[in-house]
């Protein structure tokens, strides 16, 4: 017999002995069994998933909140934006936030931590921070009138931003010496930091921005050491500018057309002047009193020399348009009140006034910006004084100037953003 045939044989013997309802009740337990089973199994897995994608979902909720709100809030609030360097020798830097408000002043030197004396300037608006700073360098003497220099560096990775802040921090800076009755020559930078100047600026304890300036220097002098540079004051360093005549057009802002030493000669060749047409009204007021002719002889070869070699020697230390105002009317007034009215001296200055373009660079000097968009230029007469009216723009940033047609002071600024 084939094996087919025995498998065959046993397999109906099998179902034979097996009642026929057997195969159906099995089949319909199990079925049944594995019906329930699967849908328990269903259930609880749904029952899981509702509660795990419910606490999932609240916790996406508020990881999304806190990126579209928290985010943006730590950073304009936070993470530093702009570092204002200002250096007299003292140093001083200010770090500022997107919104311009300081989150750190710290000191680049021992005399800087002088300035800053404990005063707490965190949170504050960048202005005050600088008014506080410029104030606490007049009282301790570290700026005095006419004789110091002050640089200004601005360091942030956006160059337009840069710019504004420097343009605010300038006026600030204005006005803070205007409120102290201190003048004093400003230059000023904007740079992005460097490896190479952050380095020299820790070895020397000084800021980066002075570092990058005095690197720079030395970089266009061969004979100058920017080790030695790092160790003199702003106003010492313009003072070796002036000495060497290094233009130093391309690395710092100063004047929109003149080096510093062109500035300075400038002030030189006014105070000369000064001193000429002061003898001219001295000799006039000889003439018109023959009885004080013998003692006032003397009196006009002398003035004349002394104003020449005290300009010789101080200005180029200082600015170019405040030694010429300041120094005007302590000697011409005295000897001309005695013998001659009053009305002699505003005629000269008058006849020697300053022209519109000498006093659009007075005002884009002051303003401490190297190029502007002028508005307005205009000479009017206020209660008598020729004055020139003058209005630019820098950016977003307009300036208005009140200047003396006559002495080329400044009778008035202002400053303003555009939004």
């Amino acid at each position: 017999m084939k094996r087919e045939e025995i498998e065959k044989k046993l397999d109906t013997a099998v179902s034979g002995m097996i009642p026929e309802d057997m195969f159906k009740k099995i089949s319909e337990n199990i079925v049944s069994v594995d019906a329930e089973r699967i849908e328990k199994g269903m259930k609880k897995k749904f029952n899981i998933f509702g509660k795990g994608f419910v606490g999932v979902a609240a916790a996406a909720c508020v990881l999304f909140a806190v990126g579209v709100v928290g985010v943006p809030y730590y950073g304009n609030n936070f993470v530093p934006d702009s570092h204002v360097d200002i250096d007299v020798n003292p140093g001083v830097e200010i770090v500022t936030n997107k919104k311009n408000k300081v989150l750190e002043v710290q000191p680049t030197n021992q005399d800087g931590a002088a300035v800053i004396d404990g005063m707490n300037l965190k949170n504050t608006e960048l202005k005050v921070a600088v008014n506080a700073l410029i104030g606490s360098m007049v009282q301790k003497g570290y700026i005095q009138n006419d004789n110091t220099g002050i640089l200004v560096t601005v360091r942030n990775d956006n160059e337009d931003k840069a710019n504004k802040v420097k343009a605010e921090v300038l006026n600030d800076i204005n006005t803070a010496l205007s409120t102290n009755s201190v003048q004093a020559t400003v230059i000023n930078q904007t740079v992005k930091s460097t490896v190479d100047a952050k380095k020299f600026a820790a070895e020397n304890n000084i800021s980066i921005g002075k570092a990058v300036f005095v690197l720079n220097l030395a970089a266009k002098d061969g004979s100058l050491d920017a080790k030695e540079l790092a160790k003199m004051k702003v106003s010492e360093i313009a003072s070796l500018v002036v000495q060497k005549g290094i233009d130093i057009r391309d690395i710092v802002d100063y004047d929109s057309d003149d080096s510093i030493w062109e500035n300075i000669a400038d002030a030189i060749e006014d105070i000369d002047e000064d001193a000429r047409e002061k003898g001219i009204a001295t000799s006039a007021a000889v003439e018109n009193n023959t009885a004080a002719a013998t003692t006032a002889q003397p009196a006009e070869t002398q003035p004349a020399p002394a104003a020449t070699t005290a300009a010789q020697t101080e200005v180029p230390t200082q600015p170019a348009a405040p030694t010429q105002a300041a120094t005007q009317p302590q000697t011409a007034a005295p000897t001309q009140a005695a013998t001659q009215p009053q009305t002699a001296a505003p005629t000269q200055a008058a006849a020697s006034g300053i022209s519109a373009d000498r006093a659009k660079q007075i005002a884009l000097s002051h303003a401490g910006v190297s190029g502007a968009s002028f508005t307005k230029v205009e000479l009017d007469t206020d209660d008598g004084v020729r004055v020139y009216e003058i209005e630019f723009k820098v950016g977003n940033v307009e300036y208005d100037y009140d200047i003396d047609a006559a002495s080329g002071a400044i009778i008035s600024s202002s400053s303003e953003i555009d939004d």
